[in-house]
C-alpha cells in the first residue's frame, strides 16, 4: 500500500514504490490491484534471492473500472528471501483524460475518488500452519512500520493534525513505545481536547502502567 502520496499538480510521471521481503516460501494464488483516476501504469514484480526478476502483475494503461481481484491461471511460487515489489505511476497533468481536476490540483492519498490511492494486494498460500503463523505475525509488524510512516509523513505535512497524532499515538504504543506515544497522545489532546480517542489510548495507556488516578481523568 502507498500511503504517502503527494501528487503535485501537473506532475505526468509520479512514482510511489513499496517493497516486503518473504519470511517463508508463499504460493500467490490470486492478484489485485487499486487506483483512482491518477494511476497509468501499475507495475508488481519479484525478486527472487537469486536475483532473478518475475513478473505477478503489470497494467500498462490503468481504468478504474478494473479494481478488483484476479486468480492467476498458474499460482507463481515465490521462495523465502523474495522481494515483493510495487510500483505505481501516476499522471497528474492536462494530458490525462481521466484527471477529476482542470487545470490538475495537488492530490493526496484519501479515500475519495477525487483523491487518490495505491494498493496492491495478493492471496498467498505458505506451505504449512507454521509458516503461515510466521507470516501473519511477520506481515503484521510490517505493516505497523508502514502505518507509522504514513502518520509521521502527516504529521511533518502538518503537525497540527490531531487525528495523525492520536493513531500515531496508538501505533506506538502497539509496538511497545510508550513514551512516545504518550507524547504524541497528549499533543493530540492539546490540539484537540474533545479528541475521545485520544484520551481513552493515553487512559489505556495508564491504566497499564498502574497509574490508575491518570487513567481515571483521560477516561
Amino acid at each position: 500500500t502507498a500511503l504517502e502520496l503527494d501528487i503535485p499538480a501537473g506532475v505526468s510521471n509520479y512514482v510511489a514504490e513499496r517493497s516486503y521481503t518473504l519470511p517463508v516460501d508463499v504460493t500467490m494464488v490470486r492478484v489485485g490491484a487499486h487506483a483512482h483516476y491518477l494511476a497509468k501504469d501499475m507495475q508488481g514484480y519479484a525478486i527472487l534471492p537469486n536475483g532473478e526478476k518475475k513478473w505477478l502483475l503489470w497494467i500498462k494503461n490503468w481504468d478504474f473500472k478494473w479494481q478488483r481481484d484476479y486468480q492467476y491461471k498458474n499460482p507463481v511460487f515465490l521462495p523465502k528471501g523474495s522481494t515483493v515489489m510495487m510500483r505505481f505511476t501516476y499522471d497528474n497533468s492536462t494530458n490525462n483524460i481521466r484527471n477529476p481536476f482542470n487545470p490538475p490540483k495537488r492530490i493526496l492519498w484519501g479515500l475519495q475518488t477525487t483523491d487518490e490511492m495505491g494498493e496492491l494486494y495478493f492471496q498467498a498460500m505458505p506451505r504449512n500452519r507454521a509458516d503461515y503463523q510466521t507470516l501473519g505475525l511477520d506481515y503484521t509488524r510490517y505493516f505497523a512500520g508502514v502505518s507509522m510512516d504514513y502518520y509521521r509523513f502527516r504529521i511533518e505535512k502538518n503537525p497540527a493534525d490531531a487525528d495523525a497524532q492520536q493513531r500515531m499515538g496508538r501505533a506506538l504504543a502497539a509496538a511497545g513505545n510508550m513514551k512516545d506515544a504518550c507524547a504524541h497522545l497528549a499533543e493530540a489532546i492539546r490540539l484537540d481536547p474533545n479528541n475521545d480517542l485520544a484520551h481513552f489510548d493515553l487512559g489505556s495507556i495508564y491504566l497499564r502502567q498502574q497509574r490508575a488516578a491518570e487513567a481515571y481523568n483521560e477516561f
